[in-house]
């Protein structure tokens, strides 16, 4: 028969369950405290659990710290992107207000050139009413 203790279980076993795996002997001198206690090698047992937990949490945790820098990166990245975008928007923007000024301007130009095409075509239509009537030519004045 085995005198060692169990290897540390994937579960948790109570002391019952840990005494009653033990031959009579054994539970005999556990109950004298001859052997060593069944609480120490239980919270033994459970230490080793607790640490094999922790390693595997720290392992994980360790995972998705990774994860997360990885994604603060590729995050900075898009956002240095859009800045990018964004001063590309807004140089286009301030391009096509310049633009639109310019086009107001020239359109307030063409309606100024307009009224005074429309002035000189009133003179130009009373001059061909004259000469059809066959008056004589009034004297040249300056349209400016």
């Amino acid at each position: 028969m085995s005198t060692s203790p169990p290897t540390a279980a994937s579960r948790l076993i109570s002391k019952s369950e840990f005494l009653s795996s033990l031959p009579p002997w054994r539970r005999f001198l556990a109950k004298l405290n001859w052997h060593p206690t069944v609480d120490a090698q239980l919270s033994a047992i459970e230490a080793r659990i607790e640490s094999e937990r922790l390693r595997n949490e720290t392992a994980q945790l360790k995972r998705e710290s990774e994860h997360l820098r990885n994604e603060t990166a590729q995050l900075r990245s898009e956002s240095e992107q859009v800045k990018s975008e964004t001063e590309q928007v807004k140089s286009e923007t301030e391009q096509v207000k310049s633009e639109t000024e310019q086009l107001r301007r020239e359109t307030e130009q063409i309606k100024i050139e307009n009224a005074r095409l429309a002035k000189l075509e009133s003179k130009l239509d009373l001059l061909l009413r004259n000469a059809d009537s066959s008056s004589p030519i009034p004297p040249s004045t300056d349209c400016n």
